[in-house]
């Protein structure tokens, strides 16, 4: 049989081999004929094609010699001019004819408007390796049709809550027309309605000056409403659960069970517990029931995989928190979700240690739990043990699958569901061998399971079951290529939860196109599946059997330097593609950190180190924690000093200044041994400044004045730049306003030299604030204004939030109390976005202050009364002050 790709690199299989099309001309021949789906191509259209308005005098003889070329590759087996029904010859022309061609089957599904299934068949740019069509009008509009389908489809999987079905989708839409405001705007949406708020800002802010700078205008009305309801609307409702499981057969019992805990449960948090065998399908029905009654859980829909029975690398009990604080944005996960009607579905849990820190189940929640142990340790109102399929289930779902081949052949089709032990993944496994093999009789292909010479070892010490899911793997991988089958293998090695194309090619050492084709080899035979569009993953039962075969080379070396090189590229620009890609990749980061050398560590989370502190405090302690502990095994003093500052950082980012002032203690102690005057100078920086927010100016002076005599002596210009500025801070803090601008001069000229936007806007910041505290209101706008503008550009949001806190200041001055407190809601949007406590209380603060001033009196004193919690929590003074002072007024 024969199968054609378009919609992407050209690819032509016979019988699932992969042809080679030799010529640069037969590829375009074949792709012109392929783009007019069966319809005939004329020798007109041909000759322009192919050498538009100069074509050679023998260009009819080169497109016949074209034409055989093509038979002999699509028949080998036709009689030499005898008819071909793949490629016949219709008047002048000719017509491309095959069973499988995926361009015919893409305008089929749009026309029944089958807009994802239509998107599934896209492997990028049609034919985007025959440069002489890539401008041909036929390819354009395909990409404009599946431009058209992806907006359709985005627009409905925002609406029904499943924006992270479609988010890759948008993200790659929105990178192609960077300039398209309607994609940016269905990004921002998607981006907002995952809880991914910070990338939507960004994605805002970039578009906006891209528009400005590339075509002089401002964002027209979807842009721009887009970003209104990212600003001024709450929080969308996270909706994590996985794609629904395709082909569902059976469980009819434990849904109705299910819904019924749901319906019966008072006001306490329900926890239902699901445990059965490996691949007996706990996940499929713990996600089924999860969007079946997703409409009775508006507070939202989580979803984790804790790899439970991963014996390399289970998801600890605090990784675990740290990622649903990061999703829920909160600090506390009880206080996040308590009140709210929320599902949360904790898969693959290993044992109930794992999941403590989540227990009990806040009132109005629902925990569901799935698991191969009972785990009789959790106190749950609900328990599911799930059984392998019925006979009848078993053989509706290979029915599904291989169509009437089961009638045709019942006790064939009775013995195939034996053999896999009645288990819906051995199934679904051995039903996709049994498709590609469709001229072997199903008795033939059952007989060949039968006969094998030995059954694999059990895993863990399984039973029966296990045997048979194993020998059902070994069959269906016998059947793979010999690349497919290597590829598989490596598969077993990578520690992360999913892969994506660019980490499959470094970990199978291949070409991406090539790595591609063996993601989509291994994919139809149900050996991966896709978590997300161009992202991989595998049943862990899978990915155990592929260890077991793997071989010891040097694939996951490969594979962490690409982790390491690409982290440390992307964290240059830190633009919006580079923080895409750390977002997705970041969990499959944290978790290799067990697995790498200690210098790839040490690399890597000084790579992450400006990507994580924007916010990304969980995994910022877990990765710099390790970063630490490798710099003690290397021995390498001034990397242990760093990796103990960034954590002190995170702690006072966190509002911990104590242990932040801990950290950095110990981290100017290990500086000194280790005679590193820049890293010295840069601990007694961060050591000042907790010394300065919580009100020690002397001590924080002092700390100020050893970092820049340490920087200097260090010629390091950027650590002398950012002392200038906090020694400049805390005479602001003592009243030297004169001093204070003299050092913030100096330090922005330092900046200015260095092209540090960061350093530049603190110190445009502060010499605002002391123009503001002068009476220089215009001069103190203009800094503002600037520092706003360099924070938005760059993507730093908490620079933006303290941007937008004194520009409401400067505004409630001058007596616009209306605009200060819509600058301050702004800022305070930002605080709890990417969790900045200190900010949280200042924007509070002045929103007491501006809605006061308009004798909003309620609100002002609910907003101080939030700011005083917050800064008494993080020990800061001045802001407790202002809070105190509002509260009495």
């Amino acid at each position: 049989m024969i199968r054609i790709q378009v919609l992407g690199p050209l690819r032509v299989w016979r019988d699932g081999t992969l042809l080679d099309l030799g010529s640069a001309g037969v590829r375009a021949l074949l792709g012109l004929l392929a783009l007019n789906s069966g319809q005939p191509t004329s020798r007109a259209d041909i000759v322009e094609a192919l050498w538009r308005d100069q074509p050679p005098p023998s260009a009819s003889n080169v497109i016949q010699t074209y034409i055989r070329t093509l038979r002999r590759l699509l028949e080998p087996g036709r009689q030499a001019y005898g008819h071909s029904s793949y490629l016949p010859r219709i008047g002048d022309g000719y017509a491309l004819r095959v069973p499988d061609l995926d361009v015919l089957r893409f305008k089929q599904l749009l026309a029944s408007r089958h807009d994802a299934e239509a998107l599934r068949l896209w492997h990028g740019t049609p034919l985007a390796d025959v440069p002489a069509l890539a401008g041909h009008k036929k390819v354009l509009a395909l990409i404009e049709q599946r431009r058209a389908a992806l907006a359709r489809y985005g627009d409905l999987r925002i609406t029904a809550g499943a924006a992270h079905e479609v988010v890759t989708l948008l993200e790659d839409a929105a990178a192609d027309q960077p300039l398209d405001e309607a994609a940016l705007a269905r990004l921002i949406r998607a981006y907002q309605a995952v809880g991914r708020r910070a990338q939507a800002f960004r994605t805002y802010h970039t578009a906006r000056r891209k528009l400005a700078e590339e075509l002089g205008v401002d964002p027209g009305p979807e842009l721009a409403g887009a970003y209104a309801e990212l600003v001024t609307h709450a929080k969308p409702a996270p909706a994590q659960l996985p794609a629904d499981v395709g082909g569902f057969t059976g469980r009819a019992a434990e849904l109705y069970g299910l819904d019924k805990a749901l319906a019966d449960h008072g006001p306490t948090g329900l926890l239902c517990v699901i445990s059965g065998s490996a691949g007996v399908g706990k996940t499929a029905l713990a996600v089924r029931f999860g969007h079946q009654a997703r409409k009775r859980f508006p507070g939202g829909q989580l979803y984790i995989d804790l790899r439970g029975f991963d014996s390399e690398q289970p998801l600890s009990a605090d990784d675990a928190l740290a990622r649903l604080l990061n999703t829920l944005e909160a600090q506390q996960f009880h206080e996040a979700i308590t009140g709210k009607r929320v599902l949360l579905v904790l898969d693959n849990v290993g044992s109930a240690d794992q999941i403590a820190p989540l227990l009990p189940c806040p009132p109005s929640c629902t925990m569901v739990v799935t698991s191969r142990d009972t785990l009789p340790d959790l106190s749950a109102h609900h328990r599911v043990e799930l059984d392998v399929l019925s006979q009848q289930d078993a053989l509706t779902l290979l029915t599904k699958m291989i169509g009437t081949r089961t009638q045709a052949e019942p006790q064939a089709a009775e013995a195939l569901i034996a053999q896999c032990a009645q288990l819906p993944l051995a199934l679904r496994v051995a039903a996709e061998l049994v498709v590609s093999r469709a001229t072997t009789s199903l008795s033939t292909l059952v007989e060949e399971l039968a006969d094998r010479g030995r059954r694999l070892m059990l895993l863990d010490g399984g039973g029966d079951q296990r045997a048979a899911v194993r020998e059902v793997f070994s069959w269906s991988y016998r059947h793979l290529s010999f690349e497919a089958a290597r590829a598989f293998r490596l598969l077993g090695l990578h520690p992360g939860l999913d892969i994506d194309i660019t980490a499959a090619a470094a970990l199978f050492g291949t070409e991406i196109a090539k790595a591609s084709l063996l993601l989509e080899v291994l994919g139809r035979a149900h050996l991966v599946h896709t978590t997300a569009p161009g992202r991989w993953g595998m049943h862990d039962l899978l990915r155990a059997f592929a260890a077991d075969l793997a071989e010891d080379n040097q694939a996951t070396q490969r594979l962490f330097d690409h982790y390491v090189n690409t982290a440390e590229a992307m964290s240059a620009p830190l633009d919006q593609a580079s923080r895409a890609w750390l977002d997705a990749e970041l969990p499959n980061l944290t978790a290799i950190c067990t697995h790498m050398a200690a210098g790839h560590i040490v690399r890597l989370a000084t790579a992450l180190y400006r990507y994580l502190d924007g916010g990304r405090h969980a995994e910022a302690l877990t990765i710099h924690s390790y970063a630490e502990q490798a710099a003690v095994r290397l021995n390498d003093l001034s990397a242990q000093a760093h990796a103990v500052t960034n954590l002190g950082s995170v702690h006072w980012q966190l509002g911990r200044y104590e242990d932040a002032a801990t950290h950095y203690r110990r981290a100017l102690d290990i500086h000194l041994k280790a005679s590193d005057q820049a890293g010295a100078a840069r601990a007694l920086t961060r050591l000042g400044n907790v010394e300065e927010q919580t009100g020690r100016y002397e001590q924080a002076a002092e700390h100020h004045a050893q970092a820049l005599a340490h920087a200097r002596a260090a010629e390091h210009p950027s650590g002398e730049a950012r002392a200038l500025t906090n020694l400049g801070i805390v005479n602001e803090r003592l009243g030297n306003l004169d001093t204070a601008a003299t050092l913030h001069e100096q330090a922005l000229n330092r900046f200015l030299r260095l092209g540090d936007w960061v350093g530049e806007a603190v110190a445009r910041t502060r010499l605002g604030m002391i123009a503001m505290r002068t009476g220089a209101h215009d001069r103190a706008m203009q800094e503002h204004e600037r520092a706003l503008a360099i924070s938005r550009e760059s993507g730093h949001l908490r620079g933006e939030a303290h941007s937008l806190i004194n520009i409401g200041d400067v505004h409630r001055s001058g007596g616009r109390y209306t605009q200060a407190a819509a600058h301050y809601r702004d800022a305070l949007e930002l605080c709890e976005l990417t969790g900045h406590e200190y900010g949280r209380a200042t924007a509070l603060n002045g929103l007491g202050d501006a809605l006061g001033s308009t004798g909003m009196i309620a609100e002002a004193r609910q907003h101080y009364a939030e700011a005083l919690a917050i800064a008494v929590k993080i020990g800061d003074l001045d802001e407790q002050g202002r809070a105190h002072t509002g509260l009495a007024r």
